[in-house]
């Protein structure tokens, strides 16, 4: 992975992602690995499955200890059975054969695959899982979990998700955008399971921040070959651009440099950075939605103060006596001759 751009929110990230997944060390787990389009998630996800291919050892010649996956959109919305065909088509079921390798028993890859149900290809997942010891699942644009038509169906995905994450029995790593934070919150089970890892952008309110985006800048250009000479002003125009997202920032100065070579150009310049970077309203649409999924994990954020209070909640004592005005207490009414009286 020679592309890494080793700046500090990439780096702090990928270290929590990778303590989380040390305390869960075969432990069913639900690590969400969430924030703003362009962050660099993906590239993450793909480094994390170099990172553990790397470290593998080979103690079996089918053994791998990672599968990585993207979830599919499509027009009738999620669908579980091409997730779990997606999986195991990332773990490549026949692997060469071993003297001590169990084949799983059902051969989802054959001409009768289509008629598989979903049951079927769960199950074929998990002995999968099983007999390649894979230690993690990472699954790229997670979001689409979430692609259910209504809130009941909403909660049946988190179920599923819990369970089968319990019959897996190592972590799972969602990656997707800040759409993602409701997913853990949508049941008590699903809470307890799940971490939750952000990828934040350098904001332009934060001294450090940009200094940071200036060195992931210049350690892109210097591997370009119009990059030198540099204007200072390029480097706020690519903040903006950006939204102080480097995997953004990185397509934007590659189209740049072509564009620079294509028109003889010397150098990259703020001309060819506002003509590859997108409309004004592209723009205004990131901004909006980095905007909204910021409030949102702001909103989320709370003191320990404000956690606790719900334990030390006291029913507050009814008041006695009739509470609608106009309407008398229920009472007995005497009656016979201590009425007449």
């Amino acid at each position: 992975m020679n592309n890494l751009i080793p700046h500090p929110f990439f780096m702090d990230a990928f270290a929590k992602l990778s303590q989380e997944l040390s305390l869960a060390h075969n432990v069913s787990q639900l690590l969400y690995l969430v924030g703003p389009p362009g962050s660099g998630k993906t590239f993450m996800g793909k480094f994390l499955h170099h990172q553990m291919k790397s470290a593998q050892e080979p103690l079996n010649q089918q053994d791998i200890s990672s599968v990585l996956t993207d979830l599919q959109a499509h027009e009738r919305g999620f669908s579980w059975n091409d997730f779990y065909r997606s999986i195991l088509k990332s773990i490549d079921p026949f692997p060469p054969k071993a003297h001590n390798y169990k084949w799983p028993k059902i051969h989802y890859f054959g001409q009768t695959s289509n008629h598989l149900t979903t049951a079927n290809l769960r199950e074929a997942l998990l002995s999968s899982v099983r007999h390649r010891n894979i230690k993690v699942v990472i699954i790229d644009e997670g979001q689409h979990f979430l692609r259910v038509g209504g809130g009941k169906r909403l909660i049946d995905q988190a179920d599923i998700l819990k369970s089968l994450s319990n019959q897996l029995g190592i972590p799972i790593v969602i990656i997707g955008t800040y759409l993602l934070n409701s997913l853990p919150s949508l049941n008590g089970q699903l809470a307890r399971r799940s971490r939750i890892i952000y990828l934040e952008r350098y904001r332009d309110d934060k001294k450090e921040d940009i200094l940071a985006f200036a060195k992931a800048v210049n350690h892109v250009l210097k591997k370009l070959p119009f990059a030198d000479d540099i204007h200072q002003k390029v480097y706020y125009i690519l903040h903006e651009k950006s939204v102080g997202c480097v995997g953004t920032m990185i397509d934007i100065v590659s189209k740049a440099d072509r564009l620079a070579c294509i028109t003889s150009a010397s150098c990259i310049t703020e001309k060819h950075i506002i003509e590859v970077a997108g409309t004004r309203s592209q723009l205004s649409r990131l901004q909006g939605e980095i905007a909204e999924g910021e409030a949102a994990i702001k909103k989320q954020s709370f003191s320990s103060d404000q956690m606790w209070l719900p334990l030390d909640y006291k029913e507050q004592e009814k008041p006695k006596g009739n509470t609608q005005p106009g309407k008398t207490n229920p009472k007995r009414y005497p009656t016979g001759d201590s009425h007449a009286d």
